[in-house]
């Protein structure tokens, strides 16, 4: 018997491509929204902006944790394909937590990305 709480992470999960798509579509007006609040330099808007390099990664996570969690549904837990899927995601994280630092130092609220 299959548990809910796989399909709720397979559903999560793809509500998070959803969302990830909407920032790459929807950044600079987000940015721009962000700006009527705080002022922010030159420097900023483009420390901010280096996330679009990061979606290529959290992308590349999220495809493999849907492939990952489709084939934990149909019940293969163990086998090479999802070992080389987690260590997929976890280069992902690495890589984008590196981008994150590289521009923490221009953007001290960036601290915050790289807590979560």
């Amino acid at each position: 018997m299959k548990k809910p709480t796989e399909k709720i992470a397979l559903w999560t999960n793809r509500c998070l491509v959803v969302l990830l798509i909407g920032l790459i579509f929807f950044l600079p007006a987000i940015l721009d929204w962000y700006c009527t609040f705080r002022v922010l330099t030159p420097v900023d808007r483009i420390a901010i902006t280096v996330f679009y390099c990061c979606t290529v990664f959290i992308g590349t996570a999220l495809w493999n944790t849907d492939r990952l969690l489709r084939k934990i549904l149909k019940g293969h837990v163990f086998v090479q394909q999802n070992v080389r899927r987690i260590r997929t995601m976890g280069w992902c994280c690495g890589s984008a937590s590196l981008i994150c630092v590289s521009v923490f130092f221009a953007y001290m609220p960036l601290i915050f990305m790289l807590i979560v």
